[in-house]
């Protein structure tokens, strides 16, 4: 993304309740979110598959949530979240899926392969709605370009891992 983020570290140690020792410095703020589980990345994943044109996002630091109240803009403006702040976290939950991604791909027993599978078929839908988040923030050169480079590092994983499930797209 920006060259004043920062990615550091992570720990091997996947519980719910830990925060991430990643640190990402966004707009001079230190940020911290909460550590994913392969759940965690399913559910998120699944939430960015629905996104629609014109939808409006939250988080909280664990789950993204597509924004449906009638006065979000009031609940976004209080909680500090922008469009950046969100596309910022779909970027924390991608880089946590591609984690998992690379542990499963190096395990050979059945069941990391169904669970890879299943990786691999959820951010396969969720590229239709990081595609509709472009289109919401068409205007927005920065996030559209964020986006793209987000949909390409998702289609190359798809692609490494049906050469080793050997499947078809």
């Amino acid at each position: 993304m920006d060259t004043n983020k920062k990615i550091s570290s992570l720990t091997d140690n996947k519980s719910e309740d830990k925060v991430l020792e990643e640190k990402i410095l966004n707009d001079n703020k230190l940020i911290q979110y909460s550590e994913l589980s392969l759940d965690d990345i399913f559910i998120n994943l699944t939430l960015i598959s629905k996104i629609e044109i014109g939808n409006k996002l939250t988080h909280n630091k664990k789950y993204i949530n597509i924004d449906t109240n009638y006065f979000s803009f009031i609940v976004r403006w209080f909680k500090s979240i922008d469009r950046n702040s969100s596309i910022n976290f779909i970027n924390y939950v991608l880089n946590q899926a591609f984690i998992y991604n690379l542990e499963l791909l190096n395990k050979l027993d059945i069941d990391s392969h169904l669970l890879l599978f299943r990786l691999t078929s959820d951010l396969k839908n969720c590229i239709n709605g990081l595609v509709n988040l472009k289109q919401t923030y068409f205007h927005d050169k920065l996030v559209h370009s964020e986006l793209d480079v987000m949909i390409d590092n998702i289609r190359s994983k798809i692609d490494m891992n049906s050469k080793k499930l050997k499947f078809t797209k």
